[in-house]
């Protein structure tokens, strides 16, 4: 069976309203009065192996000038061996997407406390879902009840069993309140169409 290593984790993604990078905190090798405006941002996180410690890297690509004269393409700035000694916007990206890293602030607020609470409000809204989930069968059944009883009652009809037909009419109607009564309450008057169409097809009114 193979064995998969992986070895490095790559993020891109586009930025805008970074601060520029001045020709100070690159490295030096792009030529005097060059600045970089970011617009995309690579961070590879490798991990470590052969000896060697994890180490995260940098590209940054932007709009770049010189000497505050706009220059036509774009430029890629390299880092290595960060955050530390990076630019302190660039640092920052780069231990907010660590994905060895959560976020110190997300772990320290999140108390005992919080994590109780949480599950409480889970478990409280799972009975309510499923309240409403039997509940909501109970209604369409009862629907589905009154439905077939209002079939059978025009077959009475048709064979001129007319006091059949009359009860099974009254039972169609108990139904149809039984199903009313029984949707959840979240669903009750939320269209007056439906209690119309009930109406209609029950046979009850014309």
């Amino acid at each position: 069976m193979n064995a998969r290593i992986p070895y490095c984790t790559k993020i891109r993604y586009g930025i805008s309203g970074a601060p520029i990078l001045t020709e100070d905190e690159m490295d030096g090798s792009h030529a005097p009065g060059i600045s970089v405006a970011p617009t995309l941002i690579e961070l590879v996180y490798s991990t470590a192996r052969d000896g060697k410690p994890a180490s995260v890297a940098a590209s940054v690509t932007g709009d770049w000038t010189r000497f505050g004269e706009r220059a036509d393409g774009q430029m890629t700035v390299h880092f290595k061996n960060g955050p530390d000694g990076w630019p302190a916007w660039l640092a920052e990206e780069a231990r907010l997407h660590d994905p060895n890293v959560a976020p110190a602030n997300q772990v320290a607020d999140f108390t005992a406390a919080d994590l109780v609470a949480a599950l409480r409000g889970a478990g409280a809204e799972r009975d309510k879902i499923e309240a409403q989930a039997r509940a909501t069968y109970r209604a369409t059944l009862y629907r589905e009840l009154a439905d077939q009883q209002t079939q059978l009652a025009i077959a009475d009809d048709l064979d001129r069993h007319s006091s059949m037909a009359t009860a099974r009419r009254q039972l169609v109607k108990e139904l149809r309140r039984m199903a009313t009564e029984a949707r959840p309450a979240d669903m009750v008057g939320q269209s007056s169409n439906a209690s119309a169409h009930y109406r209609r097809d029950d046979g009850l009114e014309g």
